[in-house]
């Protein structure tokens, strides 16, 4: 491995971190983002962000011009399994997140809201309390043998959407972006990543422990990955605007397979 032997350090105040940038329509200060941290303190049953929320994003957003992501939040009931996350499909979770993104306004500092889809790392005995299915892009691919121990115990086990349920989370996605930005939001990213719902759909691993042939495969790719476009493509459509979304994506994702 070769070095760069004349490197010569500059003052953190002379590089581009501190200089303006535009993100769609906002106008930042400086290019330090706050990045989703979840924080799992929302009230449950319910999902409606406490109280300690509207603090906790006024603290970091009083550098006016910064870019808040919010924490994780759930688009739908059907896109949980832990307690404690906020979400904004109700009337009482979106008046929560008025005035959260009110407050941040108030500092004169930006927000988008990241909506999260757990999928086969939610836990399945959560969703089974509650009546949900434990679902991903595939039966029985877990991400590790505690999660399959609960599935089996819970009998909720691991199992892939059907088509009319993808069109039922799409619907999800699409309402909660609505959603967002009638609580006032700057954006909505959509999270695809992390091992969660959506890079179920793109990555490999899942895919290629159900598939014979090359074919099927690419079949099996294409497929989902035009669901992860539309889940993005009507959520751009609310303002028109392509710049009130963006799209997290990363492909680590881990397989532990039912034997």
């Amino acid at each position: 491995m070769s070095f760069v032997k004349d490197f010569k350090p500059i003052a953190l105040g002379d590089t581009n971190l501190f200089k303006p940038i535009k993100i769609g329509d906002n106008e930042l200060k400086h290019r330090v983002v706050m990045p989703p941290l979840t924080r799992m303190r929302a009230y449950h049953p319910g999902n409606v962000p406490n109280d300690w929320a509207i603090e906790y994003y006024d603290q970091r957003s009083k550098r006016a011009g910064t870019l808040i992501i919010t924490e994780a939040t759930y688009p739908s009931a059907r896109s949980g399994g832990y307690d404690n996350v906020p979400a904004i499909w109700s009337e009482q979770q979106i008046e929560k997140w008025k005035k959260i993104i009110a407050k941040i306004h108030d500092n004169k500092s930006f927000v988008w809201v990241q909506l999260w889809s757990l999928g086969r790392k939610a836990l399945p005995g959560a969703l089974a309390r509650d009546g949900l299915p434990f679902v991903s892009a595939s039966d029985e691919l877990y991400m590790d043998e505690a999660r399959r121990e609960e599935a089996v115990k819970s009998n909720n086990r691991q199992r892939g959407l059907t088509k009319d349920e993808i069109k039922q989370y799409i619907n999800d996605y699409v309402n909660a972006a609505k959603n967002s930005i009638e609580a006032g939001a700057d954006g909505v990213e959509i999270q695809c990543a992390g091992g969660n719902l959506l890079i179920n759909f793109w990555t490999l691993s899942p895919i290629r422990e159900q598939t014979n042939t090359v074919d099927r495969l690419k079949t099996e790719l294409d497929s989902h990955w035009k669901w992860l476009m539309q889940s993005r493509r009507p959520s751009v459509a609310i303002n028109s605007a392509s710049d009130l979304c963006r799209m997290v994506l990363s492909v680590l994702c881990p397989v532990v397979k039912n034997h």
